[in-house]
């Protein structure tokens, strides 16, 4: 990734493709000058680099190995021996005597010195095994040093002669030995065993490299020091002659491996971080994520965790939130899986009252403990929870949060990206969507509007939703989007929400209203007229207009009506009459749509609808049937489940629709010979008898009272004359 290689735990060289972002190439070139003393002073000798876990050890290591061997003038030869990839001792014996002869020049005048150095390694490494040997056959390792004692050289002599050629050969090597502190204790003291006292040969010098405190731990666990902190250190001071600590890492280091990291993820993935972006991440920083982040291997590994989720993700989440949920997912497992178990209350779609809600705090304080996060961290992960989700922020009062950030994951229409790092297969990647939309608002074809618009019919909640978020859709001329909402209406499949109160419907017809409403006052006409292709889109339309009249009267009906509204509501009433032409022979015939119709009709302050409805009784319509029609069923939710029940019978609907007094006069020996009035439960469930007594009955009190009225003056709860509420 980018030019540090955050993906990787690749040293940093200070080369080109890994540059030294911490000014320690400084450091470098002052521990090579420490060599070249350590050389002048002494025919061998053993340095240890020095420094935490994470802090760049062996970054700084291959510096010092740039600058040796980048120098036209240097003689040294650098070889690197790691203890991890040998697992006994004859092994690692031979791989440091043949790290030691491959680092001879290959010259036929080497050779001699480079076999002598090899069968010195191979004599030495059977004198180990057999020191490492016990209650096991030695025959081998035995045989072997048998042969050493019995030829015409000892090992002593061997030994001399190769340190005489290495003396003469005038040439210095360097034996790097890094992650020495994560060695088994046995394997630890072989190698202190080989450096200090077989390894010592004229211009050898070793560099070791590891963590001082991990490092006495393993000693501690040694037979040889015992669990002693002060042994171990004396034994350490024994082997090591010159210390190097790393530099520290300052909080300015930090910052600039973090700044770098942030402007690769950028680079490489198209992305960009506005002001206000930049303020959470760093409020972030401040708080939390500095604390946690102090070695450069901790930040590369969270930048790593970060480009590896960005690779399918950019474009589709908000990248300050996905580096916060990744830093938890890195840092702090426990806190992340709390994410995905308490998904509702975090994306504000649970349930719990208000009081309830108050009393989260401590519960949120106890979850973290339980998950693991420590006492001195919590506040900070509070805070980091806080940043994503306003569910947190109202109860910590920790940060201010912005919930209406594009594809934020304290949205429920996102949230899934962020623990499943994609889109999911129910979801519509953002391009696709910003495709769809352009596609429908140019009014052309393509396969991403085709998936939207059938996902606007089976996840309707999310989609209106979006497009409710989209800049493009919002600010657009409206007349394709609202076009292709009332081509939907009627054609929706997706299961309510928040307990079955918010219909798709409901959802459509809320976009569509503020959609109609930005759009320009002289175009709602044609677009009205656009929507009332089908009778759906029609009802649409209506409830859309009549909102949007509601919405822009604001209460005052005292001033003129809007030279649009006129033209508006005739555009509706034609696409309703257009869609009553079939309305069949009677009125058992109306399809559900065309009752929605009807009912929705009166509304508009027309005498269209009742014209209509006087010509189809005079047709042969019958009236009782036409008023059990404009009595649909409601639909109720229990315990139970849901069951539908006779509506609440509407004398104004009647009154606006057909005229009280023409149905009081026609129904008059029906109304007389209904029966007495038997009150009923206020659910009374649906059939067509008992719809039908329920309209009598309401009929007779209305006559009753109105009767009563006549003599004594108008009653107060004469209800027909109240306002009905604008239609769903």
């Amino acid at each position: 990734m980018g030019t540090l290689g955050y993906f990787n735990d690749d040293p940093i060289d200070g080369s080109e493709s890994a540059p030294d972002l911490l000014g320690r190439d400084t450091y470098a070139r002052n521990a090579v000058t420490l060599l070249e003393h350590v050389r002048a002073q002494s025919p061998s000798g053993v340095l240890a680099l020095i420094g935490p876990w994470g802090s760049g050890k062996s970054s700084l290591l291959g510096m010092i190995t740039r600058q040796l061997t980048r120098q036209t003038d240097s003689r040294w030869a650098v070889r690197e021996l790691n203890p991890w990839m040998y697992s006994d001792v004859d092994s690692l014996t031979l791989a440091l005597f043949s790290e030691i002869r491959a680092a001879l020049p290959k010259g036929e005048q080497w050779s001699d010195t480079r076999s002598k150095i090899a069968g010195f390694g191979r004599t030495v490494a059977s004198f180990s095994k057999i020191a490492s040997l016990a209650g096991i056959d030695a025959s081998g390792a035995l045989e072997s040093v048998s042969d050493a004692i019995a030829g015409d050289e000892s090992p002593s002599a061997v030994k001399k002669q190769v340190e005489d050629a290495l003396r003469a050969a005038n040439r210095p090597i360097l034996i790097l030995i890094d992650d020495l502190d994560r060695v088994t204790p046995s394997e630890l003291l072989v190698v202190f065993k080989l450096v200090r006292l077989v390894g010592r040969l004229p211009n050898i010098y070793y560099l070791l490299c590891y963590d001082e405190r991990t490092l006495l731990d393993v000693l501690r666990r040694t037979d040889l020091v015992g669990n002693d902190e002060t042994r171990a250190q004396e034994f350490l001071e024994k082997i090591v002659q010159v210390r190097l600590d790393l530099p520290a890492f300052r909080e300015r280091d930090a910052v600039a491996i973090v700044d770098q990291g942030i402007r690769d993820l950028l680079a490489a993935h198209g992305m960009t971080l506005d002001p206000k972006s930049m303020e959470r991440l760093g409020h972030a920083y401040d708080v939390h994520l500095k604390d946690r982040l102090t070695t450069p291997r901790s930040i590369k590994r969270y930048f790593g965790q970060v480009n590896a989720g960005l690779a399918s993700m950019a474009g589709n989440i908000d990248l300050v939130d996905f580096l916060l949920v990744t830093f938890l997912r890195t840092m702090e497992p426990g806190a992340y899986n709390l994410l995905r178990r308490h998904r509702a209350q975090l994306t504000g779609t649970d349930y719990l009252p208000r009081a309830e809600r108050d009393k989260q705090l401590p519960i949120w304080q106890d979850r973290l403990t339980d998950a693991g996060v420590s006492p001195g961290n919590r506040e900070g992960i509070l805070t980091i929870l806080s940043l994503l989700f306003p569910a947190i922020a109202e109860l910590t009062r920790l940060a201010v949060n912005d919930a209406n950030r594009p594809c934020s994951v304290c949205s429920a229409d996102y949230f899934d990206r962020y623990v499943t790092f994609a889109v999911p297969g129910d979801d519509l990647p953002e391009a696709d969507f910003a495709t769809a939309i352009n596609q429908i608002l140019a009014d052309a074809p393509g396969h991403e509007r085709e998936e939207l618009l059938k996902r606007l019919r089976t996840d309707t909640h999310r989609i209106t939703r979006r497009i409710r978020r989209h800049p493009t859709a919002v600010s657009s001329p409206n007349f394709s989007l609202l076009g292709v909402l009332a081509d939907a209406a009627g054609d929706l499949d997706a299961p309510a929400e928040t307990l079955g109160l918010l219909t798709p419907d409901s959802a459509l017809r809320s976009l569509a209203t503020d959609l109609l409403a930005n759009t320009p006052d002289d175009s709602r006409a044609v677009v009205l007229t656009r929507m009332s292709r089908t009778p759906a889109g029609a009802h649409l339309a209506t409830v859309s207009l009549l909102r949007l009249e509601d919405r822009t009267q604001s209460g005052d009906l005292s001033g003129p009506e809007p030279e649009w509204v006129q033209r508006c509501r005739e555009s509706v009433e034609t696409g309703i009459e257009q869609h009553l032409q079939d309305a069949g022979s009677a009125p058992a015939d109306l399809s559900d749509i065309q009752i929605d119709l009807l009912l929705t009709w009166r509304f508009l302050g027309s005498e269209r609808p009742m014209t209509w409805i006087h010509e189809r009784l005079r047709s042969g319509w019958d009236l009782l049937d036409l008023l059990m029609q404009l009595t649909p069923a409601a639909r109720v939710i229990g315990g139970t489940g849901e069951s539908r029940i006779v509506g609440e019978i509407s004398l104004e609907s009647f009154d606006v629709l057909v005229g009280l007094e023409f149905i009081l006069s026609k129904l008059a020996d029906q109304i007389d010979g209904a029966g007495p009035h038997v009150p009923s439960p206020f659910h009374v469930p649906d059939n067509p008898e008992r719809r039908r007594q329920r309209i009598l009955d309401a009929l007779r009190d209305h006559r009753e009272r109105a009767g009563a009225a006549s003599v004594e003056g108008p009653s107060p709860e004469d209800g027909s004359d109240h306002a009905a509420p604008l239609p769903d």
